[in-house]
């Protein structure tokens, strides 16, 4: 218990002080009023310590650790509302991907543990639904509108279920996207409305009931 400790003591110590030399406290003010809160520079920073990675395999390039040591990682971050996409692309998204399976996502966890990716999540509509928001494959193609889609604004790629058994990854310069930062009243978060107008995703999950 003891080594476990001193192991995330270190952590969290690391975070911080790469959010000092980043200048985390100054950004979070200066870029909430912006129209995408984050910073890629800071996110590359903590990719150089393997926070980006933390829940990222080793022989995918990352730390290879666990949602404690996330949590640490995540506290250090908040002590000063730092502007990156810890919870959406170092969090839920390793863990989604990990679930997942193929190919496609296996290739994403070892470019968010570069920092290289920063990938969104659009999860609100499993429990939330507000405004008719809303997604359907047709085709193969993607319509409809997600809310609350965090760090949206930012993101290379964003994770969206549809329905409660299909995820879909879909890469942020594909054609028929729209992307509108949402005013809310944490204003240091990067929360997106999305719009796809039949969007072709990267790939299709399916049975992908329990990474959901």
């Amino acid at each position: 218990m003891k080594l476990l400790g001193g192991c995330l003591f270190k952590l969290s110590k690391a975070t911080g002080r790469v959010r000092f030399r980043s200048g985390a406290d100054r950004k979070g003010r200066t870029l909430r009023d912006e129209a995408c809160p984050l910073d890629r520079s800071i996110w590359s920073s903590l990719a150089e310590l393997g926070v980006t990675g933390v829940l990222v395999p080793e022989d995918q390039g990352g730390s290879g650790l666990g949602l404690l040591d996330a949590v640490v990682a995540a506290q250090a971050l908040g002590h000063s509302v730092t502007p990156s996409a810890f919870l959406s692309a170092g969090v839920m998204a390793p863990v989604v991907l990990s679930l997942l399976g193929g190919a496609e996502a296996e290739r994403c966890p070892s470019g968010i543990a570069s920092g290289e990716l920063v990938v969104g999540t659009a999860f609100t509509e499993l429990f939330s639904v507000c405004e008719n928001a809303g997604v359907r494959l047709c085709a193969g193609m993607l319509s409809g509108k997600t809310m609350m889609t965090l760090d949206g604004c930012a993101a290379d790629l964003i994770l969206v279920p549809v329905g409660a058994d299909q995820v879909v990854l879909v890469d942020c310069k594909a054609g028929g996207m729209s992307r509108t930062r949402l005013a809310l009243t944490d204003q240091t978060r990067c929360t997106t409305e999305i719009v796809f107008e039949d969007v072709s995703p990267l790939a299709v999950f399916e049975g992908a009931g329990n990474a959901i």
